[in-house]
């Protein structure tokens, strides 16, 4: 399997090269008429997806923090697929052209999803996830797979297999609050000054 392994399991690299050895690759492979990513293992199209750049001023791409936030749940994701893929119910012994996504059906990311809310190690903490972290990973999980679907990386659209996570507004985090709490405590402070 390509995955690479630091050490342990639990930490997983994204990949050794820079993104410009990646577009490298990419235009190699467009040079020879095949498909950009043909040559890529997951963790290389697991960097390439985050940080790419789409936008002519970079300022437009994705933030360093949500990019950071991605790396973080892809990686996990990947992570709890290498060490609970039994519990999860992914047959990892069966693994497509050295590549775990690629060996991926849309069932086994409605079973990550079912366990992560009622199996996972954090909920075994007897922790709950909070509906707007679990709307959070779907959706990172739900863009990343649309995107190797959309760039032939995998051949079958596994984000269909996701179960709708929504956010109640009632179950938002109130960010607003903080601004208003924040301006209270100012007017106090002035006031004691």
């Amino acid at each position: 399997m390509e995955l690479a392994k630091n050490g342990n399991l639990g930490k997983l690299q994204i990949t050794n090269l820079s993104m410009g050895e990646l577009q490298q690759k990419i235009d190699t492979a467009e040079k020879g008429k095949q498909n950009p990513f043909s040559n890529f293992n997951d963790m290389e199209i697991l960097t390439w997806y985050i940080y790419e750049q789409k936008h002519v001023d970079a300022k437009n791409d994705r933030s360093d923090r949500t990019r950071k936030e991605y790396e973080n749940e892809l990686r996990l994701f990947v992570e709890h697929l290498l060490q609970h893929g039994s519990e999860i119910g992914v047959d990892i012994e069966q693994i497509k052209e050295g590549s775990l996504f690629k060996s991926l059906e849309p069932r086994h990311l409605r079973r990550y999803q079912e366990w992560l809310v009622s199996s996972s190690p954090h909920i075994q903490k007897g922790k709950v996830y909070s509906p707007a972290t679990i709307a959070r990973k779907t959706a990172i999980l739900k863009s990343f797979f649309q995107y190797l679907y959309r760039v032939k990386y995998i051949r079958t659209n596994l984000a269909s297999g996701l179960r709708i996570a929504t956010v109640r507004k009632d179950d938002r985090p109130d960010r607003d609050f903080k601004i208003r709490l924040s301006n209270v405590y100012c007017k106090h402070l002035n006031a004691l000054v």
